[in-house]
C-alpha cells in the first residue's frame, strides 16, 4: 500500500496568510508616532496625581490608545490606497506596505478597512466624550479629519505641518483632557519634542522619496526646499526636540531626571549622519531613514516618560 503524500506543494510554503498581509498593510512599525504621545501624556498626568494637582479617571486610558491608535492605522491604510491609485507608490519606489503595489490585496478592501479603522476611533470618541466633555469632540473631529484627508496635505507639502500637529500637540493634549477634563499650559509645552521627532518619520520618508515624487503631481517639503534644506530640517526639529526638554527641565516645567532622554543623543547624532548621506538619484541610501526616525522617538519618548515617573516619586 502507498503511503498517502501530506507535503505540501512547494509554492505554498512561504505563502503569508491573510494575517501576515494585514498586519504588514498596518505598518505596525509606525505605531510609536501615535502610541508614545500617549504614554508621555499618560506619564504627566500621573505626576499631576501624584502632586494633588489632578484626579485622573485612568479607567478611559485604555479607550484613548485604542481610539488614537485606531486613527493612526486607519490613516496608515487610506494613505496607502491613495499613494497607489495616484501612483506615488511604484514597484521601483521604497515605502509603503507594498501590498497594492504587489497585488496581495485587493484595494477596495485597503480603503474598507481603513475607513472601519477611522469609525472605530470615532465611536470610542464618542463613548469618551458622553462621560467627560464635548469639548473633546474637537480633539477627534482633528484627529478624524487629519487622518482622513492626510494624503491632500502631504500632496501639498503640507504633511509635515499634518503630523507636527497631530501627533504632537493634539495627541498630548487630547490625552491629558480625556483622563482630567483640562490642558495646563507645561502639556503643550511637553508636545513639542514628540512633535519634532514624529514629524522626522514623515521628513525622512519624503527626503528618501524626492525623484520618485516629482514623477507624480504632488508636492512634498523636500521637494520644494530642496534636498540640503530638508536635511538641515532634519538635524534643526532632532536639535529642537532635546533643546526644548533641557530648557523645560531647567525652568522646572519638568523633573531633572526627564534629562535621561540624552542617553538616545548618539542614536540622534547617528540618524543625522545617515540622512545627511541622501541624494536625490540615490534613495536607497536612506531607505531606513523613515524605521530609525521611528525608533528614536519610540526611545525618546520611553526615557522622557521615565524621568517623567521618576520625578513624581
Amino acid at each position: 500500500m502507498k503511503e498517502k503524500n501530506t507535503k505540501m506543494p512547494s509554492a505554498r510554503l512561504g505563502a503569508p496568510t491573510k494575517m501576515t498581509l494585514w498586519i504588514r498593510a498596518l505598518r505596525l512599525f509606525s505605531l510609536p508616532a501615535s502610541a508614545m504621545p500617549i504614554l508621555v501624556a499618560s506619564a504627566y498626568v500621573f505626576s499631576l496625581h501624584r502632586q494633588g494637582l489632578a484626579d485622573p479617571a485612568w479607567w478611559l486610558l485604555p479607550l484613548v490608545a485604542v481610539a488614537g491608535i485606531s486613527y493612526h492605522l486607519g490613516a496608515n491604510l487610506i494613505s496607502d490606497y491613495h499613494d497607489w491609485k495616484s501612483g506615488v507608490d511604484r514597484p521601483d519606489t521604497y515605502g509603503s506596505s507594498r501590498l497594492l503595489v504587489n497585488g496581495e490585496l485587493p484595494p477596495p478592501a485597503f480603503l474598507r478597512a481603513g475607513f472601519a479603522l477611522v469609525g472605530l476611533g470615532t465611536i470610542l470618541g464618542f463613548v469618551m466624550i458622553h462621560f467627560t466633555s464635548w469639548t473633546l469632540l474637537w480633539f477627534g473631529l482633528a484627529g478624524c479629519f487629519g487622518g482622513v484627508f492626510y494624503t491632500r496635505f502631504k500632496y501639498a507639502a503640507l504633511g509635515e505641518l499634518v503630523i507636527f500637529t497631530l501627533f504632537g500637540p493634539l495627541m498630548v493634549a487630547g490625552t491629558v483632557f480625556a483622563l482630567i477634563g483640562e490642558v495646563p499650559r507645561a502639556a503643550w509645552y511637553l508636545a513639542l519634542p514628540l512633535a519634532c521627532l514624529t514629524t522626522n518619520i514623515l521628513l525622512a520618508n519624503n527626503t528618501r522619496d524626492i525623484a520618485h515624487d516629482r514623477r507624480v503631481p504632488i508636492r512634498t517639503m523636500p521637494i520644494l526646499l530642496g534636498i540640503r534644506a530638508a536635511k538641515a530640517e532634519y538635524a534643526l526639529l532632532l536639535g529642537t526636540a532635546y533643546l526644548a526638554v533641557a530648557l523645560m527641565a531647567a525652568a522646572s516645567i519638568l523633573d531633572a531626571w526627564t534629562l535621561l532622554v540624552f542617553l538616545t543623543a548618539p542614536m540622534a547624532w547617528r540618524n543625522i549622519r545617515y540622512i545627511g548621506r541622501a541624494e536625490v538619484d540615490e534613495p536607497a541610501r536612506i531607505k531606513e531613514g523613515d524605521v530609525m526616525a521611528a525608533r528614536l522617538q519610540m526611545l525618546f519618548s520611553i526615557a522622557l516618560s521615565g524621568g517623567i515617573l521618576i520625578g513624581a516619586y
